[in-house]
C-alpha cells in the first residue's frame, strides 16, 4: 500500500493498527492462543493520541504514541473522496483533540478453549488436567463429560470414554450358608434375594453384569444341611411279618435304618447307621426269631412232654 503522506508518524499508526488487530485474532480450533490487551496512559499536556481533525472510523482508538497538537491532520479509510489511507490534509491545524490515552504496553496471557482426551477417564489435553473436567456424567455404555476453558475461551463439546465391560460372578457356598453374607456376588451388582433357603425354595437372586458386554449371573444358594433327633428303626421289610408262612419259627435277619430330623429342609440322601452311632444313638441289624407256625388241622404237632 503507498502512503500518500510521508510523514513518519502516519507509518506509526498504521503499524499500531495492523499490530493490535492481529494480536487479538481468534483461532479457528480449540487450542491455547496469545490474547494482549492494552496497558494505557493519558498522554501529556499538548499531546494528543490523534493529529488534529484525525478520523476514527477507520482507525483503532488505541496509538502507540503521543503526537503534538497541530500539524497536518490524518486519516484512514475512505472518506472526503478518497478510497484508501493514510491520507493527510495539506493545511496545518492548530487545535489539539485529546480523544484517549495511548498505549504504553501489553497485558499479555494465554486463552483457551477446552479440549478432550478421550484417551483417559475425564481427561483433557486442554487444560491439560484430568481433575478439571465439568458436566461428568454417563450414558449406558460410556462415561461423559467437558473441559472447561480458560481465560474466557470456550468449553469443549462433550467428551467421552467406554465403559469397561463386567460379567456378573455368583459367591458360592459349597457347605451351605445361614444366613447370607452381604457380600453374594464375586463381580457385578447383586439384585434383591428371593426364596427361603432350603431344597425346595432356595435363596436366588442375579449378579448384574456392566458396560456394553457384560452379562448376567444367575445364582442359588441354601442353608446347611443340619439334623437332629436321630432314631434307630427297624426298615420297612420285617421278614416275620412280610413273609410270616415261609419264615414262622426261623431266625432271620432284622435291618436298621438311622433316621433323623431335616431341620433347615436342605439334607438329601439316606443316613447310615454309623451316623446314628456317631451322636450317641446305638443302631446296628438283629438277629430274631418269628413266631411259631400255625398248627394244621387234623394234623399232629409234637410238644414238649
Amino acid at each position: 500500500m503507498k502512503i500518500i503522506c510521508k510523514n513518519t508518524k502516519n507509518i506509526i499508526i498504521a503499524f499500531a493498527f495492523a499490530c493490535i488487530f492481529l494480536v487479538n485474532a481468534s483461532p479457528a480450533e480449540a487450542e491455547c492462543y496469545p490474547v494482549c490487551n492494552p496497558i494505557l496512559a493519558p498522554c501529556p499536556g499538548g499531546y494528543s493520541v490523534w493529529q488534529n481533525q484525525m478520523y476514527p472510523w477507520a482507525l483503532s482508538p488505541f496509538l502507540w504514541a503521543c503526537f503534538p497538537c497541530g500539524g497536518y491532520g490524518c486519516w484512514l479509510g475512505p472518506a472526503y473522496g478518497h478510497v484508501g489511507g493514510p491520507v493527510c490534509a495539506t493545511s496545518l491545524y492548530s487545535g489539539c483533540i485529546d480523544i484517549g490515552p495511548y498505549v504504553v504496553g501489553w497485558n499479555c496471557f494465554d486463552r483457551c478453549n477446552g479440549e478432550c482426551n478421550n484417551s483417559v477417564l475425564y481427561g483433557c489435553t486442554v487444560p491439560n488436567s484430568t481433575t478439571a473436567a465439568i458436566n461428568i456424567g454417563e450414558t449406558a455404555t460410556h462415561w461423559t463429560w467437558q473441559c472447561p476453558q480458560k481465560n474466557g475461551g470456550n468449553n469443549s463439546g462433550t467428551c467421552s470414554y467406554p465403559k469397561p465391560s463386567v460379567n456378573g460372578a455368583c459367591q458360592t457356598f459349597p457347605s451351605g450358608v445361614d444366613p447370607l453374607p452381604a457380600s453374594i456376588c464375586v463381580a457385578g451388582t447383586a439384585s434383591a434375594v428371593l426364596g427361603s433357603g432350603t431344597n425346595i425354595d432356595p435363596w436366588s437372586w442375579t449378579c448384574k453384569g456392566s458396560g456394553p458386554l457384560g452379562t448376567d449371573a444367575s445364582c442359588t444358594a441354601r442353608k446347611p444341611c443340619v439334623y437332629n433327633n436321630y432314631q434307630c428303626i427297624t426298615s420297612g421289610s420285617n421278614p416275620c411279618v412280610d413273609n410270616y408262612l415261609a419264615n414262622c419259627e426261623k431266625s432271620v435277619t432284622i435291618s436298621k435304618i438311622c433316621v433323623a430330623t431335616d431341620v433347615n429342609g436342605t439334607c438329601s440322601g439316606a443316613l447310615s447307621q454309623s451316623d446314628c452311632v456317631s451322636h450317641g444313638v446305638s443302631c446296628a441289624n438283629s438277629m430274631e426269631t418269628c413266631p411259631s407256625c400255625p398248627v394244621k388241622f387234623g394234623g399232629w404237632r409234637e410238644v414238649s412232654p
